[in-house]
């Protein structure tokens, strides 16, 4: 288990707020908006990894997780991005067609 800290890059501000953010070290990336809050995985990377970040000068940790909430299913999260999210649709359409590509039965392997 990899107990290191990586530091979290913010990369691009959409006109809608979102944020998407990736790590230099273990490729993971995430598209992050704070209100209402939302975030959508892009790339996994090291999930052992403590990500943390720096925005306007506080320093951004991991939440707390469950690990025995079972995961979204694609559908699960296109219905909750739908359900005004506030993003842009053409973000909405980008989201929804990379999720798309993700094989959900794979992620418990």
């Amino acid at each position: 288990m990899d107990n290191m800290q990586h530091e979290m890059v913010l990369v691009s501000t959409y006109p809608t707020g979102a944020e998407e953010w990736r790590c230099p070290e273990c490729e993971r990336s995430f598209v992050l908006q704070w209100l209402p809050y939302r975030k959508v995985v892009l790339e996994a990377g090291d999930n052992f990894a403590v990500h943390a970040a720096n925005h306007g000068g506080v320093q951004i940790l991991p939440p707390q997780t469950n690990p025995q909430n079972p995961l979204e299913t694609a559908e699960d999260v296109i219905a909750d991005s739908e359900a005004d999210s506030g993003l842009s649709e053409d973000l909405q359409d980008a989201l929804e067609d990379f999720l798309s590509t993700l094989d959900w039965d794979s992620a418990d392997d």
